[in-house]
């Protein structure tokens, strides 16, 4: 009857494999987001109208960058403002509802 021991072994060690699998990923992702400064790996969510809006980062800090990771329509959106602790100073040609990703 060894074997459902040898089964159960590698049961086991499968299970630990994947574990540290997924420790080695988070890691590695956690590694990479401080060395290109991202602090807040989620994108925030915002409805643009049609001009200028003050838009919560909740970094804490004032950020170096943002990028736009999905636009919903054919609208431009810039800075109007550089960017303070609090918020990103955005402008809209036109109403859209983007995801931006703040570094």
């Amino acid at each position: 009857m060894t074997i459902p021991y040898v089964a159960a072994i590698g049961a086991v060690v499968n299970i630990g494999s994947q574990v540290a699998t997924k420790v080695q990923q988070d890691r590695s992702t956690k590694a990479f987001a401080s060395q290109n400064g991202i602090s807040q790996g989620t994108p925030i969510s915002a409805s643009l109208a049609s001009g200028q809006q003050a838009i919560p980062h909740r970094l804490g800090r004032v950020p170096q960058g943002w990028s736009l990771v999905c636009r919903m329509a054919n609208q431009q959106v810039w800075d109007y403002q550089a960017p303070d602790a609090e918020n990103l100073y955005l402008q809209a040609s036109g109403a859209v509802d983007v995801k931006i990703l703040v570094f």
